[in-house]
């Protein structure tokens, strides 16, 4: 079973402040299984990846976005990470974060269902990366990858899903170009 860390549900739970009732919702869930709300989860400690999959489920039912919000979501990942304090101080560009996203998703999801984000090629302005199943949208991660790109104010980056689990394919392949 995926696991994930619990910051990640904290941070779905914050962005739902717009919609406190979708939020009561997945927090119900949450404490049904771990007997703990969604602020009083311990940033650090695992949790199944079907209560972050429950979360932003109900996070793009309450929104406005509707199923954007999963790519909306990702996007504040990174920017989160680093205004926690939790980035390494030498990444000095989108291709180095990129690539330490890699590292990062090692971190933060365990189980024998997770294998590593597979690098494809790592050039600067030109990256393809395979991504795992991780239980829950993948366009979660699309999102994560674009706003990576705008934490170095890059406006004409581009990420592009080639495969995806959805539709068949055996893992995810995203693009990112600028």
């Amino acid at each position: 079973m995926p696991e994930i860390r619990g910051k990640f549900i904290t941070l779905a739970g914050s962005l739902m402040s717009l919609n406190p009732e979708q939020r009561d919702k997945a927090d119900a869930v949450l404490f049904e299984k771990v007997g703990k709300h969604w602020k009083e989860l311990n940033p650090d400690d695992w949790y199944d990846a079907q209560l972050y999959k429950i979360f932003l489920e109900t996070y793009c039912e309450g929104s406005a976005a509707g199923e954007g919000a999963m790519v909306d979501l990702g996007r504040y990942i990174f920017p989160t990470k680093k205004e926690l304090g939790e980035l390494p101080q030498d990444l000095n560009s989108a291709l180095d974060l990129l690539v330490y996203s890699t590292e990062s998703f090692a971190e933060d999801h365990r189980g024998s269902d997770i294998r590593p984000v597979k690098i494809i090629k790592a050039d600067e302005g030109d990256v393809e990366f395979d991504v795992p199943d991780h239980g829950y949208d993948c366009r979660v991660d699309e999102g994560v990858y674009l706003g990576i790109l705008g934490m170095f104010d890059i406006e004409n980056g581009k990420v592009e899903q080639t495969k995806c689990k959805k539709q068949g394919d055996s893992s995810c392949v995203f693009h990112i170009t600028w």
